[in-house]
């Protein structure tokens, strides 16, 4: 299934063409400019890169002719009636096949960008704690580690990383695609759909972490890393393009609809 799904992707992008390989280089730009700050700028950093990558998803899935499930019930305002369209994007369109309207559109979905960039960040930081508390001062010796120490304590948790992000790999689709804030449904239905395609899921979510792992290790050697980083976006591109394929063909999420949605 890896094979053809990657085969899917590589179509994709072709018809997407330019516009797909700038949205994915503005990807590159948050992680040189933002991420290495500390603090609240990460954390922004973060939801700016959701934020591309949903307009990354929303361009490639338009270009794709990959519809919306429309599987849920309709986003429910306060009041118990549904959300007019201009609160949020709506289902990806035929206007989508535009990378500007589509950053746009992506620019409307920046509260569920920042969930998610909220449940990343706890994520690392727990795994990180978990790792620290199992290995104690076997897995880092000295108040100081060194870079080997760094990497090999980064290349024990890149695989564990993965396993857990393989089942919600596909929230940012599910988010983008139908233009849904609603952040928890898009983990279920990433779930869902992870339950059919998982080892497909696993090895595109392992991807990127051994890259950025890769860059890490080739701080010694700086032509390497640069080039490292220079590859980072397109990778990330084929990831999208091939995460959108894998969402297209997965079964929707099928809700009971709820008395406010009748009403």
């Amino acid at each position: 299934m890896l094979i053809r799904v990657l085969r899917d992707a590589i179509r994709a992008l072709r018809a997407a063409g330019l516009p797909a390989v700038g949205l994915a280089y503005l990807f590159l730009v948050i992680i040189l400019v933002i991420l290495p700050e500390p603090g609240l700028l990460l954390f922004l950093g973060v939801a700016a890169q959701f934020v591309v990558t949903f307009a990354l998803v929303r361009y490639l899935a338009a270009r794709r002719g990959i519809p919306a499930k429309q599987d849920g019930p309709p986003l429910m305002g306060r009041n118990g009636q549904p959300l007019r369209i201009a609160r949020r994007p709506g289902p990806v369109g035929a206007a989508d096949l535009s990378a500007r309207h589509a950053l746009r559109s992506a620019g409307q979905l920046a509260r569920p960008a920042m969930r998610l960039a909220l449940l990343q960040l706890i994520g690392a930081l727990s795994m990180v704690v978990i790792a620290l508390s199992i290995g104690g001062d076997n897995l880092i010796p000295s108040d100081r580690p060194t870079q080997a120490q760094v990497l090999r304590v980064m290349a024990g948790l890149v695989p564990v990383a993965a396993l857990l992000l393989a089942f919600v790999s596909l929230a940012p689709q599910r988010i983008a695609i139908e233009g849904d804030h609603r952040v928890i449904l898009a983990v279920f239905a990433s779930i869902r759909i992870a339950r059919a395609s998982y080892g497909t899921l696993f090895a595109l979510s392992i991807v990127e972490p051994l890259l950025v792992l890769a860059e890490v290790a080739t701080d010694d050697a700086p032509a390497l890393q640069i080039a490292a980083i220079v590859v980072h976006p397109l990778v990330h591109l084929v990831v999208v393009a091939a995460l959108n394929e894998v969402y297209a063909a997965g079964p929707a999420l099928v809700l009971p609809t709820t008395k406010a949605s009748r009403d």
